[in-house]
């Protein structure tokens, strides 16, 4: 049985499992529906990170992110070297879910847990 957006907030995990999304750039639409973001982990993939903006959006749409969109979540990533990181968020989006990532920061991975 499928959950109600309106159960989302009382019961965020119940009875299904999350799924991940791992990205390295660039605007991706990940959900076009509404949902639940668990957590958004970050890691580095080689021995010195780009540093960029990472930002989560509640967007259904690539034509609509930016300014307009509601934010979810922004990390400002520094070129410092990092150990992996994940950052427990639990929080419903009502459009969709999209994540943006700062060209040329293919060497930072972006891993979300969604519902």
């Amino acid at each position: 049985m499928a959950m109600k957006f309106s159960e989302l907030d009382t019961y965020p995990l119940k009875s299904s499992r999350l799924t991940t999304y791992d990205s390295r750039g660039g605007v991706n639409i990940i959900k076009a529906t509404p949902g639940f973001l668990h957590a958004i982990t970050f890691a580095q993939a080689d021995a010195a990170p780009t540093a960029g903006a990472i930002t989560i959006y509640d967007v259904a749409s690539t034509s609509v992110y930016g300014a307009v969109a509601n934010i979810l979540f922004t990390h400002t990533q520094t070129s410092a070297v990092f150990m992996p990181q994940t950052i427990i968020l639990d929080i419903p989006f009502e459009t969709g879910l999209a994540v943006g990532i700062a060209t040329g920061m293919t060497d930072v991975g972006v891993t979300l847990s969604y519902k």
